[in-house]
């Protein structure tokens, strides 16, 4: 499998909500395709991040973290462990899908 179908595979078997409720946000109110979310990357009192279901998107329009599931483990391991590395978010999203089998 190359790198780029191993990306593909956790993209299809993570969701972006799943993620971001993992990594400590919570998902306050929907309007469209969006969801309302506290960032768990910042002390946020007034839900400044929104995830895209459709889009499988991320954004915080205060610390400006955004992107898709692999680039939002990226930030989370790199915070965490310190290793934000594009190998580490991969195995941390294979074993949240229970593709590590």
């Amino acid at each position: 499998m190359t790198f780029r179908e191993r990306i593909d595979r956790v993209k299809d078997a993570v969701d972006i909500e799943s993620v971001v409720l993992k990594v400590g946000g919570d998902i306050r109110f929907s309007y469209g395709d969006w969801q309302k979310t506290h960032c768990p990357f910042h002390d946020d009192q007034i839900a400044s991040a929104a995830t895209n279901m459709v889009a499988g998107v991320f954004t915080c329009h205060v610390c400006d973290v955004h992107g898709d599931v692999v680039s939002v483990a990226r930030f989370y391991l790199e915070m965490e462990e310190g290793d934000g590395s594009m190998g580490r978010a991969l195995e941390w999203l294979e074993e949240m899908g229970g593709l590590d089998e």
